[in-house]
């Protein structure tokens, strides 16, 4: 696959034709899925280029409709998971004011005609154009029929729409587990293997510790059953998010992961963490005892948990 990155009016692409679909696809959840899915099958039926068209930085950013937007994947774990469903040609659009002001006939005229997109999928609630006025259904009729538009209907869950917003609910709510299901693999967090107070090694309990960037999913504060890639090698593990209450409280959360039968370095080493399910909301303990209680506890479910998941 070949990323791209251009600006809207500038966007040079050299193709006989291209099968698109065109969206922010934070998360690259299961609903998703099945409009790349459907780029790809329409590509290989017209012997045309795929291609996924997205934005950044994102939209509501740049619109200032939510100041602390967060994203479930970073653009490099998004490129990577593009790439492996077949996708030909990775597109980011730098999203600015300019972008947000056209209007949805020069959006389809100036970008879609110019980068010579034949056929375009997109969900039924696709919108473009400033303040969203283009809709999926207009595409066709505003490109003189130069593309042909195939919309894919809703994909729900329990009578909701299946969606971003959706899945940060789910994991803010600690429903880790769904969460997995609505975006087809584990949800995970990647990141650099930081010092931290090192209380765990004095009890028996080496942690090894990342920070979630502010600008990620929030998760719920607690204790999780997970797997650890490693050098890319799996291990289980459990982790708990939160500021360690108990002992040398800190001033901001940190993800904290203790990995079964690893034994080695891993400061500096840049490890990916997957949220398996949710174990307990996190806690202050009266006593050391009683937290190594409750810590033996923990590691017995998240073993139980990680043995049924992978048997």
């Amino acid at each position: 696959m070949e990323l791209i990155k251009c600006s809207i009016d500038n966007c040079n692409l050299r193709n006989n034709g291209l099968v698109a679909t065109i969206g922010q696809f934070d998360g690259i959840h299961i609903a998703h899925q099945i409009l790349i899915e459907k780029v790809c099958e329409l590509s290989e039926e017209k012997e045309l280029k795929s291609a996924v068209i997205t934005f950044d930085p994102h939209p509501d950013l740049v619109l200032k409709k939510d100041a602390n937007a967060t994203s479930i994947m970073t653009l490099d774990e998004k490129a990577a998971l593009i790439a492996s469903m077949g996708i030909d040609y990775l597109i980011v659009v730098e999203f600015n004011q300019n972008v947000a002001n056209m209007t949805d006939s020069e959006f389809v005229n100036q970008f879609l005609i110019k980068l010579n997109v034949k056929e375009i999928v997109v969900g039924f609630d696709f919108c473009f154009g400033k303040n969203g006025i283009g809709k999926a259904e207009t595409i066709s009729k505003l490109a003189n029929g130069k593309i042909n538009t195939t919309i894919i209907d809703n994909k729900t869950y329990q009578n909701e729409k299946i969606g971003t917003a959706m899945i940060k609910k789910m994991l803010l709510q600690g429903n880790v587990s769904l969460a997995n299901k609505l975006l087809g693999r584990y949800y995970k967090i990647s990141g650099e293997v930081k010092k931290g107070n090192q209380v765990g090694s004095t009890i028996n309990l080496p942690t090894a510790n990342i920070e979630i960037g502010e600008n990620d999913a929030k998760i719920k504060l607690g204790v999780y059953a997970s797997r650890i890639l490693i050098d890319g090698n799996y291990y289980y593990g459990f982790s708990n998010y939160g500021n360690n209450p108990s002992f040398n409280k800190r001033d901001h959360f940190i993800l904290e992961t203790n990995i079964f039968n690893f034994d080695g370095n891993l400061y500096g080493k840049y490890i990916t963490i997957e949220l398996i399910d949710f174990i307990r909301d996190e806690r202050c303990f009266n006593s050391k005892d009683e937290f190594l209680a409750q810590i033996a506890k923990d590691k017995e479910v998240a073993m139980a948990i990680c043995q049924k998941e992978f048997k």
